[in-house]
């Protein structure tokens, strides 16, 4: 049996930090609640609800939200946003998820029953019966069973459906990557930007850390091939923090892509790592396609969405 740790401290720390963050981006006020999240935060007269999960895990974040958190997060659903909270390097992260993006990511295990069993010298013979509990019975175990069951039937989505489902994404990032080209050059340092979801803003404000994830960029767009002719660091007045000016060639000409603050918190960056989340069950790429004996190797999102376009749904699968 696993076990989940909680950090009381860290997760007292994560919503103080989270409530500075909120004042930060001009919310009027912020401050810890019960319910129906773990922070309020108010901008004008719209109420905005933020439920925190704290972790201190490097690749992946096990936890639980509970019923009345999801029925909360329903209830006010284009207000409400479960936020994944760590600490790296010494700064804060916060990933923000919508209820529909949370979604993807959860899941219901086979029910938990609970007992609270008096330890003593004597076999415990009668419990105590609390007011707002549900008493488990012969019947209810019986219709958990049952219910559990119907869940998980309804679970299996055509495999067809889910692969349009998948490459409806692909086909919105690539778009959102074009949209955000036109203003920032080179659409290939610009997709490695969005799927590294360690390049984040609050680390540009030191320069060891920036010098750092300027390296990782650079190996990172070897993928595409010797297309880089520069990369610097640059001191950003305006946001008081480094940025990283990337060189790069194209087939007639050269771009000069920056990555700076301004950047890494735009909403057209926020929405890519977000439709990045959703691709994790393909891994990274190179991708492999077979349809029937046809097999294809997709280098990228890119080339998967046109391979998928190519050659249909029907009877393709895709490995990694």
């Amino acid at each position: 049996m696993s076990e989940v740790v909680v950090n009381a401290k860290g997760d007292v720390n994560a919503k103080e930090a989270f409530i500075e963050e909120l004042l930060r981006r001009g919310f009027d006020e912020a401050k810890v609640t019960r319910s129906p999240a773990d922070i309020t935060a108010r901008r004008e007269t719209e109420v905005y609800y933020f439920e925190i999960k704290y972790t201190v895990q490097n690749s992946h974040h096990f936890d639980a939200a509970t019923l009345t958190e999801w029925e909360a997060a329903l209830a006010h659903e284009d207000r409400y946003c479960f936020v994944v909270a760590m600490k790296q390097n010494g700064f804060w992260i916060f990933h923000e998820y919508t209820p529909a993006e949370f979604l993807e990511f959860s899941y219901i295990p086979p029910f938990k029953i609970f007992f609270n069993v008096p330890i003593g010298r004597e076999k415990a013979t009668q419990a105590k019966r609390g007011i707002k509990r549900v008493q488990l019975t012969r019947e209810r175990v019986v219709q958990l069973v049952e219910l559990y069951k119907r869940l998980a039937q309804t679970q299996h989505l055509n495999h067809g459906e889910h692969l349009i489902a998948l490459t409806r994404r692909v086909q919105m990032f690539e778009q959102l990557l074009g949209r955000l080209a036109r203003r920032h050059q080179d659409v290939r340092v610009l997709r490695q930007v969005a799927l590294c979801d360690w390049l984040t803003a609050p680390l540009l404000r030191d320069q060891e850390e920036t010098a750092h994830l300027q390296r990782a960029l650079q190996e990172t767009l070897q993928h595409y091939g010797d297309i880089l002719q520069e990369a610097r660091l640059e001191w950003d007045e305006d946001h008081h923090c480094y940025r990283i000016v990337v060189v790069t060639r194209g087939n007639t000409t050269t771009f000069t892509t920056v990555v700076d603050y301004a950047l890494l918190v735009s909403q057209e960056m926020r929405d890519l790592r977000t439709l990045v989340r959703q691709f994790e069950e393909l891994g990274t790429p190179p991708y492999i396609l077979r349809n029937g004996e046809v097999e294809h190797v997709a280098s990228d999102f890119s080339e998967l969405l046109q391979a998928v376009s190519t050659a249909g749904t029907k009877d393709l699968n895709i490995q990694r």
